[in-house]
Protein backbone atom coordinates (compact mmCIF):
# COMPACT_ATOMS: atom_id res chain seq x y z
CA UNK A 1 0.00 0.00 0.00
CA UNK A 2 1.49 3.15 -0.82
CA UNK A 3 1.58 5.79 1.97
CA UNK A 4 1.31 3.23 4.54
CA UNK A 5 3.17 4.91 7.16
CA UNK A 6 0.81 8.23 6.46
CA UNK A 7 -2.38 6.03 6.45
CA UNK A 8 -0.58 4.63 10.30
CA UNK A 9 -0.22 8.50 11.26
CA UNK A 10 -3.77 9.15 10.71
CA UNK A 11 -4.93 6.58 12.70
CA UNK A 12 -2.91 7.09 15.71
CA UNK A 13 -3.88 10.76 15.14
CA UNK A 14 -7.51 9.23 15.26
CA UNK A 15 -6.99 6.94 18.21
CA UNK A 16 -5.79 9.37 20.85
CA UNK A 17 -8.34 11.68 19.62
CA UNK A 18 -11.49 9.44 20.01
CA UNK A 19 -11.21 7.42 23.19
CA UNK A 20 -8.82 5.05 21.84
CA UNK A 21 -10.09 3.23 19.24
CA UNK A 22 -9.37 2.59 16.00
CA UNK A 23 -13.33 1.94 15.12
CA UNK A 24 -13.03 4.88 12.59
CA UNK A 25 -16.65 5.48 10.48
CA UNK A 26 -17.05 4.71 7.67
CA UNK A 27 -17.47 8.16 6.37
CA UNK A 28 -14.77 9.57 8.40
CA UNK A 29 -12.16 12.26 7.18
CA UNK A 30 -9.26 13.62 8.38
CA UNK A 31 -8.45 17.15 9.09
CA UNK A 32 -5.79 16.75 6.15
CA UNK A 33 -8.68 16.22 3.50
CA UNK A 34 -7.79 12.46 3.65
CA UNK A 35 -10.94 9.99 3.78
CA UNK A 36 -9.85 7.70 6.48
CA UNK A 37 -13.17 5.63 6.98
CA UNK A 38 -12.78 4.60 3.68
CA UNK A 39 -8.93 3.64 3.64
CA UNK A 40 -9.46 1.82 6.28
CA UNK A 41 -12.06 -0.41 5.11
CA UNK A 42 -9.76 -0.43 2.35
CA UNK A 43 -6.70 -2.01 4.34
CA UNK A 44 -9.65 -4.25 5.75
CA UNK A 45 -9.92 -6.00 2.37
CA UNK A 46 -5.75 -6.17 1.17
CA UNK A 47 -4.91 -7.57 4.33
CA UNK A 48 -3.75 -10.99 2.83
CA UNK A 49 -1.24 -7.82 0.50
CA UNK A 50 -0.07 -6.52 3.53
CA UNK A 51 3.36 -7.54 4.94
CA UNK A 52 3.57 -9.14 8.12
CA UNK A 53 5.38 -6.20 9.92
CA UNK A 54 2.68 -4.02 8.45
CA UNK A 55 -0.09 -6.31 10.11
CA UNK A 56 2.17 -6.39 13.25
CA UNK A 57 2.20 -2.49 13.50
CA UNK A 58 -1.99 -2.08 12.64
CA UNK A 59 -2.07 -5.10 15.48
CA UNK A 60 -0.30 -3.32 18.35
CA UNK A 61 -2.50 -0.08 17.39
CA UNK A 62 -5.53 -1.60 18.39
CA UNK A 63 -6.46 -1.97 14.44
CA UNK A 64 -10.06 -3.71 14.23
CA UNK A 65 -9.65 -6.28 11.45
CA UNK A 66 -13.66 -7.70 11.80
CA UNK A 67 -16.13 -4.85 12.68
CA UNK A 68 -18.94 -7.26 12.42
CA UNK A 69 -19.40 -11.09 13.44
CA UNK A 70 -22.17 -12.68 11.32
CA UNK A 71 -25.74 -12.75 13.39
CA UNK A 72 -26.41 -16.33 14.26
CA UNK A 73 -29.01 -17.62 11.62
CA UNK A 74 -32.28 -17.35 13.56
CA UNK A 75 -34.59 -20.50 11.86
CA UNK A 76 -37.73 -19.40 10.58
CA UNK A 77 -40.13 -20.80 12.62
CA UNK A 78 -38.41 -18.91 15.50
CA UNK A 79 -39.32 -15.81 13.90
CA UNK A 80 -42.72 -16.98 12.89
CA UNK A 81 -43.07 -17.56 16.93
CA UNK A 82 -41.52 -13.73 17.61
CA UNK A 83 -43.93 -12.34 14.67
CA UNK A 84 -47.05 -13.80 17.33
CA UNK A 85 -45.57 -12.08 20.36
CA UNK A 86 -45.11 -8.97 18.15
CA UNK A 87 -48.50 -8.79 16.72
CA UNK A 88 -49.66 -10.14 20.45
CA UNK A 89 -48.47 -6.99 22.02
CA UNK A 90 -49.45 -4.58 18.73
CA UNK A 91 -52.50 -5.09 17.89
CA UNK A 92 -52.21 -7.62 15.66
CA UNK A 93 -49.73 -5.38 13.54
CA UNK A 94 -47.20 -7.00 11.09
CA UNK A 95 -45.75 -3.87 10.35
CA UNK A 96 -42.45 -3.57 11.84
CA UNK A 97 -39.85 -1.11 12.06
CA UNK A 98 -36.17 -2.06 11.01
CA UNK A 99 -34.43 -1.19 14.09
CA UNK A 100 -37.19 -3.44 16.10
CA UNK A 101 -35.35 -5.85 18.54
CA UNK A 102 -37.29 -8.26 20.64
CA UNK A 103 -36.47 -8.24 24.28
CA UNK A 104 -34.19 -11.07 24.07
CA UNK A 105 -32.44 -8.86 21.60
CA UNK A 106 -33.08 -10.35 18.56
CA UNK A 107 -33.54 -8.03 15.52
CA UNK A 108 -36.86 -9.16 14.06
CA UNK A 109 -37.30 -6.16 12.26
CA UNK A 110 -33.97 -6.42 10.33
CA UNK A 111 -34.49 -10.48 9.83
CA UNK A 112 -38.19 -9.76 8.61
CA UNK A 113 -36.53 -7.25 5.86
CA UNK A 114 -33.30 -9.25 5.31
CA UNK A 115 -36.06 -12.19 4.05
CA UNK A 116 -38.67 -9.46 2.22
CA UNK A 117 -35.00 -8.27 0.56
CA UNK A 118 -33.92 -11.67 -0.81
CA UNK A 119 -30.37 -10.69 0.99
CA UNK A 120 -31.70 -14.24 3.19
CA UNK A 121 -33.03 -17.13 0.86
CA UNK A 122 -35.55 -19.02 2.34
CA UNK A 123 -37.68 -21.90 0.94
CA UNK A 124 -41.79 -21.16 -0.62
CA UNK A 125 -43.11 -23.44 2.98
CA UNK A 126 -41.18 -21.16 4.65
CA UNK A 127 -42.42 -17.94 2.73
CA UNK A 128 -46.25 -19.53 3.29
CA UNK A 129 -45.70 -19.62 6.12
CA UNK A 130 -44.63 -16.47 7.58
CA UNK A 131 -47.67 -14.97 4.67
CA UNK A 132 -49.72 -16.61 7.22
CA UNK A 133 -48.63 -14.61 9.77
CA UNK A 134 -50.23 -11.76 7.75
CA UNK A 135 -46.39 -10.66 6.82
CA UNK A 136 -46.66 -8.69 3.76
CA UNK A 137 -43.19 -9.46 1.77
CA UNK A 138 -44.00 -6.21 -0.39
CA UNK A 139 -43.92 -4.00 3.10
CA UNK A 140 -46.18 -1.54 3.82
CA UNK A 141 -45.72 2.19 2.68
CA UNK A 142 -42.57 1.14 0.96
CA UNK A 143 -42.78 0.62 -3.13
CA UNK A 144 -40.41 0.04 -5.42
CA UNK A 145 -41.22 3.00 -7.07
CA UNK A 146 -38.15 4.55 -10.26
CA UNK A 147 -37.13 7.72 -9.10
CA UNK A 148 -36.44 9.65 -12.20
CA UNK A 149 -32.73 11.06 -12.39
CA UNK A 150 -33.36 14.55 -12.76
CA UNK A 151 -35.32 14.65 -9.77
CA UNK A 152 -32.28 12.77 -7.89
CA UNK A 153 -29.69 15.30 -9.71
CA UNK A 154 -32.52 18.26 -8.16
CA UNK A 155 -32.10 16.79 -5.03
CA UNK A 156 -28.18 16.58 -5.32
CA UNK A 157 -28.22 20.26 -5.67
CA UNK A 158 -30.20 20.82 -2.80
CA UNK A 159 -27.89 19.11 -0.66
CA UNK A 160 -25.17 20.92 -2.15
CA UNK A 161 -26.76 24.30 -0.98
CA UNK A 162 -27.56 23.12 2.48
CA UNK A 163 -24.27 21.52 3.26
CA UNK A 164 -21.35 22.95 1.11
CA UNK A 165 -20.48 19.44 -0.45
CA UNK A 166 -21.45 16.68 -2.56
CA UNK A 167 -20.25 14.35 0.67
CA UNK A 168 -23.66 12.14 0.60
CA UNK A 169 -23.98 9.66 3.64
CA UNK A 170 -24.89 6.23 2.28
CA UNK A 171 -27.80 6.20 4.29
CA UNK A 172 -28.80 10.20 4.12
CA UNK A 173 -32.24 10.06 3.09
CA UNK A 174 -34.77 13.26 1.74
CA UNK A 175 -37.57 14.39 3.55
CA UNK A 176 -39.78 13.22 0.61
CA UNK A 177 -38.20 10.09 1.10
CA UNK A 178 -35.45 9.73 -1.46
CA UNK A 179 -32.57 7.61 -0.70
CA UNK A 180 -30.12 9.93 -2.24
CA UNK A 181 -27.41 8.30 -0.18
CA UNK A 182 -27.45 5.25 -2.59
Amino acid sequence: MKNFDEFLNLLREYRATHNNTCQVPQDYVAPNGCNLGVKVMYVRSIKDRLSKSDIRKLDRLGFVWKVHDRAPTVPVSEIIKLLEEYKATHDGSTVISEKYVTENGIKLGKLINNIRSGDRKITEEERKALCKTGINFYAEGRSKKYTPMYVVIERIKQYVEEHGNCDIPRLYVTDDGIRLGH
